[in-house]
This record gives C-alpha cells, structure tokens and sequence, in this order.
C-alpha cells in the first residue's frame, strides 16, 4: 500500500495542532516584552537627555538650586507630578573630599560641587552625575 491512512493524517493533525498553541503563546509574551522593552529604552533616554540638558546649565544656577532644594527635595527641572513616567531631578550640594569621614555626601559640602541626579518615577531608571566648576 502507498500513502498514508487515515489515522496517519488525525494523528499528525493532532501533533501539528498541539505544538502550534504553545508557539503562538511564545511569540505573543515575545512581542509583548519587545514593546516593554522598548518602552524601556525611550524612558533611559529621555532621562540621559534630561541629565544632559541640567548639566548644560550654567553652574551658578546649579549651586543656586542645590542651595534652595538640599538635594532632598525635586528641583525646578523636574516634570510636573501629574506627568506619568515623570523625570524628577534632584541638585544637591555634594561633599566630594568626605571631610568628615561619614561617607555623606550631603554633609559639609565643597563649594564648587553639585551633584545632579535624575530619575523616572515608578522605575528603576535613574543616572547620577558630579560636576563642579573647577576653575
């Protein structure tokens, strides 16, 4: 006999059908983190160009907020709080020669040196810069 029976075909209609499932799910969680991911990366960069466009600031006006805010409390670059993914930056003065030995970088600054810290609310994004006006 030549070709293949019946119960051949159902049997290899079942496996075809049985393996497809699992691969359609695959390829759904495969496009849904991709999107995630990319979602990701837009909020990386717009939270480095938000550290870029506050360094670019003239130093004086960095020391000025770092002075009003502490550090503790949003500056002025941050985004308004009902912004969702909102880009909060933080200006603090910063104790970069650790005077004295307590590891604070809040604690007695040194003039001339802020620190620039931005993040995405409700994120793991953040970036952290030095900078001072060394002249």
């Amino acid at each position: 006999m030549r070709g293949y029976s019946y119960v051949e075909v159902m049997v290899a209609a079942l496996l075809l059908s049985l393996s497809i499932v699992p691969a359609t799910e695959a390829l759904r969680v495969v496009m849904g983190s991709s999107s995630e991911n990319r979602q990701q990366l837009i909020l990386q960069y717009a939270a480095l160009a938000r550290l870029e466009s506050t360094l670019a600031q003239p130093f004086a006006a960095l020391e000025q907020e770092a002075s009003a805010t502490g550090g503790t409390t949003p500056s002025s670059y941050s985004d308004p709080i009902s912004v969702p993914n909102r880009i909060v930056v933080f200006v603090a003065p910063h104790d970069i020669d650790n005077v004295p030995p307590d590891n604070d970088p809040l604690t007695d600054p040194d003039p001339g040196v802020v620190r620039v810290r931005v993040l995405v609310s409700d994120t793991t994004i953040h970036f952290e810069q030095v900078f001072g006006d060394f002249q």
